[in-house]
């Protein structure tokens, strides 16, 4: 079959944490999320071009450079099933009265996942092993809660003796992305206990986590050499966090307090998907720990609402919370 004629609907990423590190997982069945955008997996194979004397002016042969793989998997979150966890450090599963808490917190070492692209209409099937991930998570009014992981793989491995499974989406019908109009008030609460408060309606916002990946390669495998990567190292320290918020202020006392204190702050975003007397048995949550705020104008409008961007730099670590109602 010509490539032409393949079939985007036959296309699919899914995924596995890996029992040991930048070895293929054993199952690779989990899905990312809705992933309702163009993802383009890469198949490196870059070379360098070397003229020699005698040669002429074109290139005498095309050295074989390391093979680098990065793409960014952009995804509507859905259920607990979305890979948080290669982004931040950990996931933790516990039973709450009325939902199962799935909390992920950061780790100094990032697990690692393979990444299984399947296009059956091809006959197609590579995994991208050890990956690890940077995460952004965006949200706006009308849209759904995204989260786009861009991803930095170890190496790349095709399955030539394997039939390209059909697969059919599994995750659920019933209920909704996580939307706009799940989302509750900008909670800022400072380390004393002192300032706990609604200050804002928030309108949208940016969060990111940069983890400073960077492909390590070794000097080869002693058979001919190995372009791919032996590891995928995290760098990043003092620029890991991008946190900024589009809101309606509705609590300028507090807000100038927030803004001009030297008070370390934590910041609560929640999505609810379901309550159950005033608490979330469905939703996400987004949490920034010990935050200043670095920016946060409050204009003076000639008309309407009173809106202003909030800029926060956590230093205190993040975390992301999913709770699925049991």
């Amino acid at each position: 079959m010509s490539t032409r004629y393949g079939l985007g609907s036959q296309g699919v990423l899914t995924y596995g944490i890996e029992g040991t590190p930048y070895s293929e997982a054993s199952s690779t069945d989990t899905e990312f999320g809705i992933t309702n955008e163009d993802i383009e997996p890469p198949n490196e194979n870059p070379q360098t071009a070397m003229a020699t004397g005698g040669g002429g002016r074109q290139p005498y042969v095309q050295s074989p450079d390391p093979k680098e793989y990065e793409f960014d998997v952009p995804t509507v979150v859905h259920t607990s099933d979305i890979p948080i966890e290669i982004a931040l450090g950990s996931r933790t599963q516990t039973s709450q009265t009325g939902y199962n808490e799935y909390l992920f917190e950061e780790a100094d070492r990032l697990p690692t996942a393979t990444i299984r692209h399947v296009q059956s209409d091809l006959d197609l099937v590579a995994y991208y092993v050890g990956c690890k991930a940077d995460l952004t998570v965006e949200w706006s009014l009308g849209d759904p809660l995204a989260m786009t992981f861009s991803i930095v793989a170890a190496a790349l491995e095709y399955d030539s003796g394997e039939s390209a499974p059909s697969i059919t989406p599994s995750l659920p019908t019933d209920v909704s992305p996580y939307r706009s109009h799940m989302q509750g008030n900008l909670t800022l609460d400072d380390q004393n206990d002192s300032l706990v408060t609604e200050v804002a309606t928030v309108n949208g916002g940016e969060w990111s986590v940069e983890n400073g990946l960077e492909a390590q390669h070794h000097g080869g495998d002693g058979q001919g050499g190995d372009r791919d990567a032996y590891s995928v190292a995290e760098t990043t320290a003092a620029d890991k966090y991008d946190l900024s918020v589009d809101a309606n202020v509705t609590n300028t006392d507090v807000y100038e307090q927030a803004y001009n204190g030297n008070t370390l702050l934590d910041a609560e975003f929640p999505f609810a998907r379901e309550m159950d007397s005033g608490t979330i048995v469905d939703g996400v949550i987004l949490r920034a720990n010990e935050c200043k705020v670095v920016s946060g104008p409050v204009p003076r409008p000639a008309e309407g609402v009173i809106e202003g961007t909030i800029e926060l730099a956590p230093q205190g670590g993040v975390e992301i919370e999913v709770r699925e109602a049991t």
